[in-house]
């Protein structure tokens, strides 16, 4: 079975996961590309594109798992038929968990932009670098508060939700857009679990594909996914470091919600709140002007 063909069992839908810059987006993608290995999905991530033509490559492509970073609402259209989860974050925390990716740890392979962007932070002091990262981030809470959160296809969770208990979060989601299951019988689940070690094992010692079983799972048993999650747990990550221990140069910088209130002093709320508290307002991480 190549990538892109389902069986019958499956639904045909495009599933689409809708994540922003600085809201869990790698650990989200590494987890959904071991979920499609496992599935034999086409998995592809892209990153707020400049048009609407990647809807066709999509389709053209028969991706089965699309992850769409920074997404314009009104591209969402243009994808079809989907179902999906979208996850957002306390702006708040975004612009102190950028500031320190954009001056530390952010890889610049794929962004050489970030050269310069990261040159000119680390020449300002910590207050000065944060004020400068609210501004930077304005195209980013455009988006997150023109979001239609109210479409009957896409599961609305909180990264905030996600931290505190990702095992039942994650599986809400992935159940949500019908990638996982929990009644799977145990006759699939063993063999599942032999074609999937197998299929390991050729990677690692280079099996010739022809000795590798191709069985494939309809949809993932929860307990796979419960596992998936566990490797992919804070401290797995951060090389043994336990959330809520800072690494400022760790792309896995600290791991907790509401870290803002540690960095943000009253210019930083003055700045927030005459420019974004709208954002905040509607995405119900504050109700007045008064925080």
């Amino acid at each position: 079975m190549s990538p892109g063909t389902r069986s019958i069992e499956q639904d045909s839908r495009l599933r689409v996961y809708f994540g922003h810059h600085k809201c869990m987006t790698t650990w989200v993608n590494r987890l959904l590309g071991r979920v499609c290995n496992e599935l034999n999905w086409n998995f592809v991530a892209v990153s707020d594109p400049l048009d609407m033509s990647f809807a066709g490559y999509v389709r053209t492509n028969k991706v089965d798992m699309l992850a769409y970073t920074d997404p314009e609402l009104e591209i969402v259209p243009t994808l079809g038929d989907f179902v999906g989860f979208h996850i957002i974050r306390d702006p708040r925390d975004i612009v102190v968990s950028a500031y320190f990716s954009h001056l530390n740890s952010h890889p610049t392979d794929n962004w050489p932009e970030l050269i310069g962007y990261r040159a000119q932070l680390q020449k300002l002091s910590k207050d000065d670098g944060l004020l400068l990262e609210m501004e930077v981030r304005r195209k980013q809470f455009e988006q997150l508060c023109a979001w239609d959160y109210a479409q009957e296809n896409v599961l609305e969770l909180k990264m905030e939700d996600v931290i505190a208990n990702p095992y039942d979060q994650m599986v809400r989601a992935l159940l949500f857009i019908q990638a996982a299951t929990e009644n799977t019988p145990l006759k699939t689940r063993l063999l599942a679990a032999v074609a999937s070690g197998v299929r390991d094992l050729g990677y690692v010692y280079r099996i010739p594909s022809l000795f590798v079983p191709n069985y494939v799972l309809p949809k993932l048993p929860v307990e796979f996914l419960l596992g998936y999650i566990y490797e992919s747990r804070f401290s797995e990550m951060a090389k043994g470091r336990a959330r809520g221990t800072e690494d400022s140069c760790s792309h896995y910088r600290k791991g907790v919600a509401g870290d803002w209130a540690n960095h943000f002093k009253p210019q930083h709320k003055e700045y927030f709140k005459k420019n974004y508290n709208d954002v905040l307002l509607k995405l119900g991480y504050e109700s007045t002007l008064d925080w």
